[in-house]
């Protein structure tokens, strides 16, 4: 057997716990069942998402160019010194949440002082009430 240096102990046994775990989860052993219930995890504080679905292009355009109103209005809140203080990205994959609205994840950036403070989203977007597009009818922070 070849010697592992001390540095990298921790490393390998790292390892070891995680093909151990693996071993566990394998279906149909009973320790496997057991540690599943264990493992539950907890309820969603988020809304429940549907899987992704195939969106069609024209409200995928609409979807996006909601955001990037979103995004516009973001941008317009300055600081005193009349620049920009937040910015913002989305992800492309806009998913169903029922009643005709969608939900997308969505990054925000605002500069506190010295230090950038990023924030998950998670938009809620639903049709708006005159014109044809989507707007954001909601927020929720996933994580900071």
């Amino acid at each position: 057997m070849t010697s592992v240096h001390p540095s990298l102990r921790p490393l390998f046994r790292r390892a070891a716990l995680g093909v151990l775990v693996l071993a566990l989860a394998v279906p149909g052993s009973t320790l496997a069942e057991g540690t599943a219930a264990a493992a539950a995890p907890a309820a969603p504080a988020a809304p429940v998402v549907t899987p992704s679905a195939v969106i069609p292009k024209e409200t995928q355009r609409q979807l996006e160019k909601a955001v990037q109103a979103y995004t516009e209005r973001l941008v317009k809140v300055s600081s005193a010194e009349e620049k920009p203080t937040k910015r913002g990205t989305h992800s492309r994959s806009f998913r169903p949440a029922g009643d005709g609205s969608y939900v997308v994840t969505y990054h925000r950036d605002t500069i506190e002082g010295n230090s950038l403070r990023t924030e998950r989203l998670l938009l809620t977007l639903k049709a708006a009430p005159k014109g044809g597009g989507f707007e954001v009818s909601g927020e929720t922070v996933e994580d900071t």
